[in-house]
């Protein structure tokens, strides 16, 4: 935590990566919270205390709360589906200007990750954008029973 706010104090704009994973969220069971789970509010709170310019990405399949909704500078939801070679994204612009983000999907197999595929986003304020993000084949031939893929690098594993 220390360590996240130091280079958010010294960085121009923060971007934190939050979200839920298969231990709180999946089809075969009920949540118990729509709390995000550990200290990521921790985490955003802080960060964004260090920086006003932070933005967050949420990784989420369902709603979760947000209680740091008013203390930073714009929010991206993203959630991925994985149909095929193609996966699609959708991003929304909560911020005030018209905003452009690159999607990148990351994908997992035997304990080696690497970037799957990206597309770019674009959207006005206040809308969303989805955006089909082709995977690299390579990926999709060599990944086996434990292919995993996410929209950040920090979710596989």
């Amino acid at each position: 935590l220390a360590a996240a706010v130091a280079a958010a104090r010294d960085a121009d704009a923060a971007v934190v990566v939050v979200g839920t994973n298969d231990e709180v969220e999946s089809e075969g069971f009920d949540r118990a919270s729509l709390a995000l789970p550990g200290r990521q509010d921790e985490l955003v709170s802080a960060v964004a205390a260090a920086n006003p310019r932070t933005v967050v990405v949420v990784n989420a399949g369902a709603p979760v709360l947000m209680p740091w909704r008013d203390e930073v500078a714009a929010i991206l939801w993203a959630w991925l589906t994985v149909t095929g070679n193609t996966a699609e994204v959708t991003v929304r612009n909560t911020g005030e200007r018209p905003g452009r983000e690159v999607v990148q999907l990351y994908a997992s197999t035997g304990g080696t990750v690497r970037l799957a595929g990206f597309a770019v986003a674009e959207a006005a304020p206040g809308e969303s954008a989805t955006v089909r993000v082709r995977l690299d084949e390579r990926v999709l031939r060599t990944g086996g029973d434990d292919l995993e893929i996410s929209t950040t690098r920090a979710d596989i594993g």
